[in-house]
């Protein structure tokens, strides 16, 4: 919505849920009576180029002149105007009506629909020196002459028009899939791993790119010779870009960058600017604390100093993120929206305010009640077995509550792990965080009052606490060699101590003086736990195990440089107890209820190249498997440690070979072919 010269401008994209049939509208009304007195559409030959901004508004240079972005659509000459940053001249009033004046359609047009990675997520901000910048879902920025809507700088090269597009600029990235070491990322399930993603596979789908929602925010008095550009979207840090007054050009690159960024989903982070004039200027960000694209989510407030873009201050509660919607500055107070039915106000203060302790039914509050990922309540609130504790169950998750934890919520894979330790009543005890996301945007955890629980979709979900978990917290958490928990803490074979597995090593604790041992190699990796698998040979010793806990076997062989694969036998079928064999290479596995095997394998073997994401070896098969995660490494061990294989292909899982991820061997290297869904490799 617009208010401008005595009338009301409306625009919309009259779209449901993506359903055909729609176009953009911008409509008129005369303020006083509120007659219509202007209306445009933006396609003509089919439907398609809706006005939406992720909510932002309309701009006016004041001059009798109003701008926007268009999403999807068809994109042809003056009356069909998708995937274009259009100017509309309002007439006198007071019968105004609106005219095209002038439009840019962007390069690559035709992939951005084809990607569903539309131009409309944002919308445009106006610059002193009668320039407009704007941007969308592929993260690029376009800057235009007001006057001819002509681009004034990176402007397009013709035809062919090159993946990713010739004009714009790629202001803003995917920093979480930005790392050119890294194997190439397929087109499935990489949100959740670590790959890298090539800028020009922005324009593919929404999935891949920073996806700008909503307009850029603009300080014309950073600096007497430029003014700063901010903007903040998916998948990015919070980013500073010079806008030269002399020249009227926009820098490439950013003067400043944060250390904190949007999360690894939708819809990015809306921003606000306040400052005294020249001075004191602030950025504050609302960010989600996770996805929210399809559910309400928690979400944080950060300020953020604007000429450094330095971390000023926080509110980290979790509290419903107001989707689009930035926060307002105004009167020494910040006002912030909610989705959780309340408006948070700040003022100055001496010290920040201390988190407030919760209850329950506040805690649902803050989660957006039934309208949030938690759901609809199964249980009463319920008195815990101790006498002080609450919890209420949800179809989502559980809130559970003491006077000295305050109440937090515990969901997901974290939430079953605690369940099966026994709840309250286990090693851990109550919760002290709501789930969190870890650093690298992948995994998750909940920290409890004596031990946490972390979580990543390719180790599981695991406790970790005690003078172990303490050593791995001084080490990094999951960012140190170690990497993520693959096992709860467990007995030593010899009785000797515990011990707890990570993806890169273990660390031990010995009972008789408290002794902490780490054993880490983060160029190797060891394997899941696999279930009803055995690996017959390779056996290089036996023996009995004094629990039936296969984690004792894999832990045997993790710690064994000689080994390179285990099968953890069930008590009873060789021996009263159960019994584990260890393994100089990796032979092929066999299906059979007996059994628990596991591999370790190197992660950047030197016998082999690759590995090439999107990349096929079709043929000279000689073995296929299903793997238990979805982690190429296991796949590429398996042929490193295999003396008939020379090449391997891994497929992602819920493709055409099924629902789970599979590994075919290779006795010859076949001819690469392109494969969006494959990664492989040969020796």
């Amino acid at each position: 919505m617009l208010f401008d010269k005595g009338a009301i401008f409306l625009a919309f994209g009259a779209l449901n849920c993506d359903n055909p049939g729609w176009h953009g509208w911008v409509l008129a009304y005369r303020a006083p009576d509120l007659t219509q007195v202007g209306a445009f559409v933006t396609t003509q030959s089919s439907d398609g180029g809706g006005v939406w901004q992720s909510g932002n508004g309309l701009a006016s240079d004041g001059a009798g002149n109003i701008y926007f972005n268009t999403g999807n659509g068809p994109a042809s000459g003056d009356t069909d105007l998708g995937e274009n940053i259009v100017k509309l001249h309002v007439g006198a009033p007071p019968f105004y009506g609106l005219t095209l004046a002038g439009h840019y359609r962007v390069s690559n047009f035709a992939a951005l629909n084809g990607g569903d990675t539309d131009l409309g997520s944002g919308g445009p901000l106006l610059l002193p020196g009668s320039r407009l910048i704007s941007g969308g879902k592929q993260g690029k920025l376009y800057v235009l002459d007001l006057a001819t809507m002509a681009p004034t700088q990176n402007g397009p090269s013709g035809d062919p028009v090159p993946p990713g597009g010739s004009d714009g600029f790629q202001a803003f990235i995917n920093t979480w899939h930005d790392n050119t070491s890294q194997v190439a990322c397929t087109t499935v399930s990489y949100l959740e791993r670590q790959c890298y993603l090539a800028h020009h596979r922005y324009e593919d789908s929404e999935r891949e790119g920073p996806n700008i929602h909503g307009g850029p925010v603009y300080w014309d008095g950073a600096n007497p010779s430029y003014g700063l550009i901010y903007g903040m979207p998916e998948k990015d840090f919070l980013r500073a870009f010079p806008y030269l007054h002399a020249t009227g050009q926009v820098n490439t690159s950013p003067l400043a960058t944060s250390s904190v960024r949007s999360p690894d989903g939708m819809p990015g982070t809306p921003l606000s600017l306040s400052a005294n004039g020249n001075t004191a200027g602030i950025i504050w960000a609302s960010i989600p604390k996770v996805d929210g694209q399809w559910q309400n989510v928690p979400g944080r407030l950060v300020a953020f100093d604007a000429l450094t873009l330095k971390e000023l201050w926080r509110d980290d509660d979790d509290i419903g993120f107001a989707k689009f919607t930035p926060v307002t500055a105004a009167g020494g107070k910040v006002f912030r929206p909610t989705f959780a039915n309340k408006l948070i106000v700040y003022g100055l203060t001496g010290s920040p305010g201390a988190t407030p302790c919760y209850n329950i039914a506040q805690k649902y509050e803050n989660y957006t009640g039934p309208d949030g990922f938690l759901g609809n309540p199964t249980t009463a609130e319920t008195v815990a077995p101790d006498g002080i504790g609450h919890y209420q169950h949800f179809q989502g998750g559980s809130i559970y509550w003491t006077p000295a934890t305050c109440a937090w919520e515990v969901h997901g894979a974290i939430r079953d792990e605690w369940s099966s330790l026994g709840w309250e009543r286990s090693v851990l005890g109550y919760p002290l965080t709501d789930e969190t996301v870890t650093p690298d945007g992948i995994g998750r955890y909940n920290h409890f009052q004596y031990g946490s629980i972390y979580w990543n979709p390719l180790t599981g979900a695991h406790e970790v606490h005690g003078a172990i978990r303490e050593k791995w917290a001084a080490l990094g958490w999951e960012q140190s060699a170690l990497g993520y928990p693959i096992s709860d803490e467990t007995d030593e074979v010899d009785g000797s101590g515990r011990f707890s597995l990570f993806e890169h090593g273990s660390i031990h604790w010995r009972r008789s003086n408290g002794l902490i041992t780490v054993n880490t190699d983060a160029g190797v990796l060891i394997g899941p736990q696999d279930a009803g698998i055995d690996r017959p040979g390779s056996d290089f010793t036996s023996f009995n195990l004094p629990a039936a806990n296969p984690a004792m076997c894999q832990q045997q062989c993790a710690d064994n440089n000689s080994c390179r694969a285990w099968t953890y036998v069930n008590p009873g079928v060789q021996r009263v107890q159960a019994r584990c064999w260890l393994k100089a290479s990796i032979p092929l596995e066999k299906a059979s209820s007996c059994c628990t095997s596991g591999i370790k394998v190197d992660v950047h073997p030197t016998t082999t190249s690759g590995p090439q994401g999107e990349i096929d070896r079709p043929g000279f098969d000689f073995t296929t498997f299903g793997l238990p995660t979805a982690d190429f490494h296991l796949c590429q061990g398996e042929c490193v440690n295999n003396a008939t294989c020379r090449a391997w292909a891994y497929v992602e899982p819920g493709t055409f070979q099924g629902p789970a991820p599979r590994c075919w061997l290779k006795n010859a290297p076949p001819t690469p072919a392109p494969n969006s869904v494959v990664i492989s490799g040969s020796k």
